[in-house]
């Protein structure tokens, strides 16, 4: 059962990351105050690329 549970909350964990990633590129300088190195190199490096 809890295996069960854990599969739906999973999936919505992950709509929340794809969702806040696409919100990163434009909050930009506003996710890199947040004190995330490893998503800010990331879009660090998609908003260098255009």
């Amino acid at each position: 059962m809890l295996s069960r549970s854990s599969s739906p909350r999973r999936r919505r964990r992950r709509a929340v990351a794809v969702a806040a990633a696409g919100a990163l590129p434009r909050a930009g300088p506003s996710f890199q105050g947040l004190g995330c190195s490893m998503r800010a190199c990331v879009i660090d490096g998609r908003a260098s690329s255009g």
